[in-house]
């Protein structure tokens, strides 16, 4: 991963704390420049300590920001409903491909500097990913494609595609039929 954060006019031959000072300055009139910053220290502070993350993501909950951390805690992102938020946590944290492509998929839709064409197909990767395995497992390439689950899944004797999946979690645990 490379990150890049470019300042011009920053002596660092003087003194490391003289940089420092030149950069915050730098930041106070440069509001871009101190996100870009932010997310720099995002991306360069261990995911295990999470205490930073914590601290400043509660600042800018408190202090009503449009911006959030994203759910690897890797960069700013837009904020969203915090139970969207939650889910993505919840899936980015379990360390699955599909959190991976997840994560990717809201950097690009909520990030600082969006990319609808990578969130969809990044989405639509972690959708194959999480899906794939559980529908059609015998699949090599696992993609959506109609034909590849219709072929399969074996039709039920009305000619109608239809799979079974335990729904855990709820008070009525059970089957469901899902016609295809």
């Amino acid at each position: 991963m490379e990150v890049q954060v470019r300042v011009p006019n920053i002596d660092w031959s003087v003194s490391d704390e003289w940089a420092l000072r030149s950069l915050f300055e730098k930041c106070v009139v440069d509001g871009e420049l101190f996100l870009s910053v932010v997310d720099l220290a995002l991306k360069v502070i261990p995911k295990e300590e999470q205490s930073p993350r914590e601290h400043l993501d509660n600042l800018l909950r408190l202090g009503g920001s449009a911006l959030t951390i994203a759910p690897d805690g890797l960069s700013l992102v837009g904020r969203v409903q915090p139970e969207a938020l939650q889910a993505a946590r919840h899936v980015v944290e379990a360390g699955s491909r599909a959190g991976e492509y997840l994560a990717e998929a809201w950097r690009h839709a909520y990030g600082r500097n969006p990319h609808a064409g990578t969130a969809y197909r990044e989405a639509v990767r972690a959708i194959e990913a999480a899906v794939c395995p559980v529908i059609i497992p015998k699949n090599p390439k696992p993609t959506l494609e109609v034909r590849k689950i219709r072929e399969a899944l074996a039709p039920n004797t009305s000619g109608a595609y239809t799979w079974k999946c335990k729904v855990c979690g709820f008070v009525n645990q059970g089957m469901v039929d899902a016609p295809l």
